[in-house]
């Protein structure tokens, strides 16, 4: 057919996670090609579409519902009253001996691209657009300012319609009765037209509860960070939270939260994600556990660093200084190799690691001791923990490895009872001298030994936090000479640090942290989650 044709139909898409296709396929034999798709949850009532497209040959409409296995038993799809324009033909029904052909659509574990191409859908959503016109990443952009539509970023469905939502809008479009509610301006664009989600009330009931799902990813990589822009204001805004659901855990991870009024005006908050190997999607929880009276908004999400390192020939990685990669044919730096972090995407810079090297605390201190000599310095020892901190607005909400709150890591904070630069100590155990012996005696002319590179992340967060320092001793007691040295809050994220270790003697390396004071309104704290040292060995 040459004229155009159209097909109208009713729709009703209440999905978070799923999507409803339109394809046109090639008949009797040929590949199928989307017309239209929908991903995203709609109103509550039925949609008219109406779909143009023209055809030189024989085809079929093929109509394709999806929900995702994480899908809310709530979320529904339906579709009624299905008509075409008077310029479509039927073809005659073929003789029934003569078997129909096949629909060629993509397997079920397979994404079918605009142009046909089938990808494996593990390619879908994490954060790579592998279809030639990207539709793999449509419904789970690195990047959503809301101005065209929400990029998958709905009321949950549980609480939706309980007039206390999430929903998309402008400062020219809410109605005035609903002003007080939304921000005069976006941070987009910085104009009353520009777009945002906000929390709309319309509804007398008290202690109520909004929940904003976002779009589920497949996986990030390991400097991957979220940043977004969060606007509450008010007396009586409440509280507002960001969660983490990784797919097969129980426990949701506390990203960020903010407990009061902010001011009017836009705030910037980052989040470190990290390496994460399964499904995951956020959750921006809003509670008013009295009566709501405020502005709760957000605006432009965008994630950094989250893609895995490209495959490359290994003519492509160079050996004397990167590592390729076992099963990613991905090429990292030798400095990523067994520290902790997946960097390569299938694991493989982390396997035939030394155990008496490296240090997760994920079972304990390993081979690292807390300081038990006074002479030392040492005063109050290290907290093995799990999950956040105890004491709001200080530490982190998740560990460093694990990147979730199943982690641990060790941390110390300046309240009761300790005392104006007191001091926590933590000794690793006896390393051999890293310099070559020339003529019977040590030598730094001689070159060293082993390439001794000690590895590990920081968190310094919080008004009373004074100091935290390396030192390389080769006698006992005392701290020894000082390798490093920060001071005063470093922000709420997790910081790395490479250090190069000489030395003619068998030598310890310490970390000493000091507070400021006692009793402080909000403490300070400081932590650690990993350690690594590569190239070395113990005494």
């Amino acid at each position: 057919m040459s004229s155009p044709l159209q097909v109208t139909f009713y729709h009703h898409v209440g999905v978070v996670s799923g999507s409803l296709q339109v394809l046109t396929q090639k008949y009797p034999l040929g590949w199928s090609h989307s017309a239209w798709n929908r991903s995203k949850t709609q109103a509550h009532t039925w949609l008219r579409t109406v779909i143009p497209f023209t055809s030189a040959h024989q085809f079929q409409v093929i109509i394709l519902g999806e929900l995702s296995g994480d899908s809310d038993p709530s979320e529904i799809m339906a579709i009624d009253d299905i008509s075409f324009s008077d310029g479509c033909v039927t073809v005659p029904a073929p003789d029934s001996s003569v078997p129909l052909s096949p629909v060629l659509l993509c397997p079920p574990s397979s994404f079918t691209c605009a142009s046909g191409e089938c990808i494996d859908e593990g390619k879908v959503c994490d954060f790579t657009p592998h279809c030639p016109g990207g539709e793999d990443e449509a419904s789970c952009r690195s990047f959503c300012d809301f101005e065209s539509d929400s990029c998958g970023w709905h009321e949950y469905g549980f609480a939706q319609g309980d007039g206390f939502d999430w929903v998309r809008g402008s400062a020219m479009t809410v109605p005035l009765d609903h002003q007080g509610q939304i921000p005069p301006l976006d941070h987009s664009t910085n104009s009353s037209q520009g777009h945002f989600m906000f929390v709309l009330k319309n509804s007398s009931s008290i202690s109520q509860k909004a929940f904003l799902r976002g779009p589920q990813y497949r996986q990030s990589a390991s400097g991957c960070t979220m940043t977004f822009w969060h606007y509450n204001s008010g007396i009586s805004v409440g509280a507002a939270e960001m969660y983490l659901r990784i797919a097969g855990m129980d426990n949701t991870t506390v990203l960020w939260q903010t407990l009061y009024n902010q001011g009017n005006h836009w705030n910037r908050v980052t989040v470190q994600l990290g390496r994460i190997t399964q499904p995951f999607q956020f959750l921006l929880a809003k509670l008013s556990l009295g009566v709501f009276d405020g502005v709760s908004a957000l605006d432009d999400i965008s994630f950094q660093n989250c893609l895995l390192p490209p495959a490359v020939e290994a003519v492509q990685c160079p050996s004397h200084t990167h590592f390729h990669c076992l099963r990613s044919r991905a090429c990292v730096e030798h400095l990523q190799l067994c520290d902790l972090v997946d960097d390569c995407g299938d694991g493989s810079d982390e396997e035939d690691c030394s155990a008496e090297l490296i240090c997760d605390f994920e079972q304990g201190l390993c081979s690292w001791t807390q300081e038990q000599s006074h002479k030392g310095g040492d005063i109050f020892d290290w907290t093995h923990i799990q999950g956040p901190t105890p004491t709001l607005q200080t530490g982190p909400w998740k560990d460093h490895t694990l990147g979730n709150v199943n982690g641990h890591y060790l941390y110390i904070e300046s309240s009761a009872p300790q005392e104006f630069k007191d001091t926590a100590v933590l000794v690793s155990p006896v390393f051999q001298p890293t310099l070559h012996h020339g003529n019977g005696m040590p030598s730094i002319a001689t070159g060293p030994r082993h390439p001794c590179v000690f590895r590990f992340h920081y968190h310094m967060f919080g008004s009373h936090v004074f100091r935290l320092a390396v030192y390389m001793r080769t006698t006992k007691p005392g701290h020894g000479h000082m390798l490093w040295v920060r001071y005063g809050d470093q922000g709420n994220l997790w910081h790395r640090k490479t250090l190069y270790l000489n030395s003619a003697k068998p030598f310890q390396v310490t970390r000493v942290a000091k507070f400021w004071q006692t009793f402080p309104k909000f403490p300070g704290f400081l932590e650690i989650p990993d350690w690594k040292f590569p190239g070395i060995r113990r005494e």
